[in-house]
């Protein structure tokens, strides 16, 4: 079609894009005041850290907006309004709020929810947020149990170092007869300190009588202190276990207090953490009782006090043995005896030193991760509902763009259907023959129009 016979189509139907376009805009006026709602949104801070202390662990979290994928959501929400809503009727989303300014590493969410009632789309959204906190709360705290779980393989392996470090400490002083070895050097310096002392007094005839020649004496003193030396590696094992759970103990302690001046949003971490203290106390227990049993058993109250009472009377009566001897050569040989244990011990210590270190390193790794465990357990912090703040209430959201672009839409459809519609409509209706279509068909010239007769 030629541009003048549409342009006279367009003035012929003038009316069609009037009447297309009053159609366009009045459904879309009825779509906004019928099917139209009323988004309200809240704006919700979630607090991260920059970074983590050194040695910290950090638990990886789902994000805020995560939550809105749970049916639990709709459901606590629905339950919250307890006016027969049904979950599946409520329009709630949660979205990261965009900042490309943002300093720090916390995020902002919009907590959206939709209503026909404007009231009705407040409430909805304000309580979205806070069955949103508790949900984000529950599946970013980790039980005890699935923290034990996850940790049961480190663990063993730290166990079994511990284990293996000992035994190798343990034979290494049975082979050697090296139980207590720093502690039995530390005496034998002082014993030949001391009975060189007495050997100087022996050669200038100072040497006082009365000392006691009693063999037995001296042997059975010996072999209490080596009995008791043996039982020194047990009972650093037992002791060892009782300060892993005191200090379990105190960390969460120290934790129920914070979450008890927290007040009530800590509530539930409280019982928690309660219920933690309740299972390391009972561990404190099984440890007290094991080492009290040990005691007795062994007749070994204060372990560390007996040694170093039995390793004096050992000096004492070493030197009351060579003192029963007339004589400077009875001192000598005493001395040499004492000062070839001497030689003998220390030339241990190297080796001794070494295991030692290896035990403690262990120890120091088993201590390390039950710490992290408690931590990851009951936490460093605040619970995590107090990491998330609102930073705006609900309030109800402009949606004039969004009106503008429905009406800008309906106005262009409106003019392209209306204008196709008169292009088509021109096209196949019948028109007069031109004078050049005559001309062409006829071969003939055209030799008068007779002008249309007015109506």
């Amino acid at each position: 079609m030629e541009l003048d016979a549409y342009l006279k189509a367009c003035l012929r139907w003038w009316f069609i894009p009037i009447v297309v376009l009053a159609i366009a805009v009045g459904g879309v006026w009825t779509y906004h005041n019928v099917t139209g709602t009323k988004e309200a949104q809240a704006t919700v801070v979630v607090l991260q850290s920059f970074l983590p202390g050194p040695g910290e662990f950090v638990t990886p979290r789902i994000g805020f907006d995560s939550v809105d994928e749970s049916e639990e959501l709709a459901e606590g929400v629905a339950r919250r309004l307890d006016d027969g809503t049904d979950p599946d009727d409520l329009h709630i989303s949660v979205d990261i709020v965009s900042n490309l300014n943002r300093p720090n590493p916390s995020l902002l969410y919009g907590v959206k929810a939709e209503d026909k009632n404007t009231d009705r789309a407040i409430k909805i959204a304000n309580l979205a947020v806070e069955e949103a906190r508790e949900i984000f709360e529950e599946i970013n705290t980790p039980s005890p149990r699935d923290v034990r779980a996850a940790y049961s393989a480190e663990l063993d392996g730290a166990d079994a170092d511990v284990e293996s470090a000992r035994a190798e400490l343990v034979a290494f002083e049975q082979t050697n007869n090296a139980y207590g070895l720093s502690d039995r050097i530390d005496h034998q310096l002082a014993l030949v300190s001391q009975m060189r002392v007495s050997l100087v007094s022996a050669d200038a005839g100072l040497a006082s009588a009365g000392g006691s020649d009693d063999p037995a004496s001296l042997q059975a003193a010996r072999a209490e202190r080596d009995r008791l030396l043996s039982l020194q590696s047990e009972y650093n094992r037992l002791v060892f276990e009782l300060g892993l759970a005191q200090s379990a103990i105190a960390r969460l302690e120290q934790r129920e207090s914070d979450l008890t001046l927290a007040g009530d949003d800590g509530a539930g971490a409280v019982a928690e953490v309660r219920d933690q203290l309740a299972t390391q106390r009972q561990r404190l227990v099984s440890a007290q009782g094991g080492l009290s049993a040990f005691e007795t058993a062994n007749s070994a109250s204060q372990l560390p006090s007996a040694i170093q009472t039995q390793q004096a009377l050992v000096s004492q009566l070493t030197i009351s043995q060579a003192g029963g001897h007339a004589g400077a050569d009875s001192y000598g040989a005493a001395l040499e005896r004492e000062q070839n244990e001497l030689n003998r011990l220390l030339s241990l210590q190297p080796e001794h030193d070494k295991l030692n270190l290896e035990l403690t390193k262990a120890e120091g790794r088993l201590a390390t991760l039950e710490q992290r465990i408690v931590d990851i357990e009951a936490g460093r912090s605040l619970p995590i509902q107090a990491d998330v703040n609102v930073l705006h209430e609900a309030s109800i959201q402009s949606n004039l763009w969004w009106k503008m672009i429905t009406y800008a839409l309906a106005v262009i459809l409106a003019l392209f259907i209306s204008l196709t519609g008169i292009y088509l409509l021109g096209y196949f209706q019948p028109q007069a023959p031109t004078v050049g279509e005559l001309e062409g068909a006829f071969a003939r010239p055209v030799l008068a129009r007779i002008p249309k007769a007015p109506r």
